[in-house]
């Protein structure tokens, strides 16, 4: 596979279901590319795809002005700079109710995928799984931990993970349709 931008805040763009990993040209560079970002894009214009590079580089922002992320929960006076480069310079990932970035207070966090309950339970990283509990209880009150093996991915509810870069800690959002 061809290589792809790298993404400071979101590794792994082709292992999260936001890319057509089928050849086709860019309608944003006309650049003929391996593979195509299908995700999440609010943009003044009517196409459904980008590259990866369009995305990286801000061509798709400035062209289009797309956007890609949320970054609602981002604490009052945040580095500009940085809200940029999640909402125009990184692609989003596919969740029920579109991306929604996690921030530290000085800094975004790294998305790190969506949570297969299953292979968390048994993977058994108690800072993960705190994580992820607390953001679906935070929204479903009383979830207890057994029930973390009915999370996967698309279900419903989904859970979405993030690290902070810093520190290592990790924090989750979860979503319903």
């Amino acid at each position: 596979m061809a290589d792809i931008p790298t993404f400071t805040y979101f590794p792994a763009p082709l292992a999260n279901d936001c890319m057509r990993l089928e050849p086709g040209t860019c309608p944003c560079c006309q650049e003929f590319r391996p593979h195509l970002y299908v995700g999440d894009m609010y943009h003044q214009e009517e196409h459904e795809e980008v590259c990866l590079w369009c995305i990286s580089d801000g061509r798709a922002a400035k062209q289009w002005g797309a956007t890609f992320n949320s970054a609602c929960d981002a604490p009052s006076g945040f580095s500009e700079s940085i809200l940029d480069i999640i909402t125009k310079r990184t692609p989003g990932y596919m969740s029920w109710q579109g991306p929604n970035w996690l921030f530290s207070s000085n800094d975004a966090m790294v998305f790190t995928g969506e949570v297969n309950g299953k292979a968390l339970l048994k993977e058994n990283n108690k800072s993960k799984i705190a994580a992820c509990l607390h953001a679906l209880r935070q929204w479903h009150g009383n979830w207890p931990e057994e029930s973390l093996n009915q999370i996967g991915i698309s279900t419903d509810p989904a859970v979405y993970l993030f690290q902070d870069r810093d520190t290592g800690a990790y924090r989750a959002y979860a979503d319903r349709p």
